[in-house]
């Protein structure tokens, strides 16, 4: 079974702004929660971004760690996503 991938950032991040019209331009398949809209979404981000080793050097330099991707249980950052995404057409 795929799994739709679902993807944290906020519209006030330059990065996550980028990535989502890029992802848009190649009509890719995902899911987008905008941590900055409520405190649900914020929550459910934090509480991923503070359990998980991957953010280990995030939390260090005090960066937020989004865009993040998350797929069958693997966390994607900025650049591997958009390696992900490359393919789509």
């Amino acid at each position: 079974i795929r799994m739709k991938a679902l993807i944290y950032g906020s519209p006030i991040c330059p990065d996550c702004v980028e990535l989502q019209r890029i992802l848009q331009e190649k009509n890719a398949d995902y899911d987008y929660v905008n941590i900055t809209e409520n405190t649900a979404n914020m929550k459910a981000f934090l509480q991923l971004r503070d359990s998980r080793k991957e953010f280990d050097d995030i939390r260090r330099n005090r960066y937020i760690g989004i865009p993040v991707m998350l797929l069958e249980d693997k966390l994607y950052f900025y650049e591997d996503i958009l390696r992900i995404f490359a393919a789509c057409v």
